[in-house]
């Protein structure tokens, strides 16, 4: 909306939302005085809608005179404003809020969706300190105990469920070319269980919490999806796939059982737990020690029921 925020008639939208989403939010007690002097600053950027979305600078259009922004200010004295803003962006980005508020929903994609105050907090200095660095904050995050605890405890969100399947399947999107392409299934499956990429009615994104997506379900449809992609049901076009061949024993024959074994140290690095076997003996209708004389025995069909019961345990599912 930024578009037709001018000198003449100021649109609060991006100034709001400066404040409240991308920086302090609202727990800081910004006014609609600094809503509007976040929005005048903003004027003179441009963006063509509906004709490309180029992104331009009409200083001609910029609001001038004295700003005040919580505990920022500025003269603003200048037609062309793009300093002042920076300078505005650099106090939000560097605010005490901002590096609260940027390290919370960190904590909340990787380690709990009720991450401590001491890990909050820990993350927060990191931010601070590195300037916002963002690598920085990360191994911060990644170097504490809560981080390193939390394994195998929080449910991937439906895009990541989709991306880390098709990643430890090896499967290659291509350039899409029509509706049948890898990509736009992709879509359609993370739609599917809860998430539309681009669709979330709010600009504030996606929760980041766990209990958002585990509903019964969701769970349905991505163990639903984990067989599909298993066994390349949906015959996705633009996509390279990795062949039985390349993706299987290279000595045959081979038992069910350790068909199965490969499988999940394969997909989850680890051998599979109990009861896998025997789930996969009872889908298949074949014993355990049940032989498979060549990788050519082994079709799409065995494929999605030995690859979706793995990536349908807890190891599958959780990250």
């Amino acid at each position: 909306t930024n578009y037709d925020n001018t000198k003449n008639g100021i649109n609060e939208n991006l100034g709001r939302e400066l404040l409240e989403l991308f920086t302090v939010g609202r727990t800081t007690g910004y006014t609609e005085t600094d809503v509007k002097n976040a929005a005048r600053l903003l004027t003179g950027y441009k963006v063509k809608v509906f004709d490309g979305y180029a992104a331009s600078y009409d200083a001609s259009d910029h609001w001038t005179g004295p700003i005040a922004v919580l505990d920022f200010k500025h003269k603003n004295a200048s037609s062309d404003g793009r300093l002042a803003l920076q300078a505005l962006l650099s106090y939000l980005a560097l605010h005490p809020a901002t590096a609260k508020r940027v390290s919370r929903r960190l904590c909340q994609r990787f380690v709990s969706d009720t991450p401590s105050t001491k890990l909050v907090n820990a993350v927060a200095s990191a931010y601070t300190k590195s300037g916002s660095d963002v690598k920085a904050t990360l191994r911060a995050l990644r170097a504490h105990p809560e981080f390193l605890a939390s394994q195998r405890r929080r449910m991937r969100a439906p895009v990541d469920d989709v991306v880390a399947t098709s990643r430890v399947l090896g499967l290659r999107p291509t350039r899409p070319t029509d509706d049948k392409s890898f990509v736009q299934h992709a879509l359609w499956m993370a739609s599917s269980i809860g998430q539309d990429p681009y669709r979330w009615p709010r600009p504030d994104g996606f929760p980041e919490t766990t209990a958002t997506y585990a509903s019964a379900a969701r769970m349905v449809r991505s163990w639903q999806i984990h067989y599909a992609l298993g066994g390349n049901w949906w015959q996705s076009s633009s996509l390279s796939r990795p062949s039985a061949a390349n993706s299987l024993p290279s000595a045959w024959p081979r038992r069910l059982d350790e068909i199965v074994e490969h499988q999940s140290r394969v997909l989850l690095g680890r051998i599979p737990e109990s009861g896998v076997v025997s789930t996969v003996s009872a889908m298949l209708g074949r014993k355990p020690e049940s032989t498979f004389a060549a990788v050519s025995d082994v079709s799409d069909w065995h494929l999605s029921v030995i690859r979706g019961v793995l990536l349908n345990t807890p190891q599958g599912v959780l990250k």
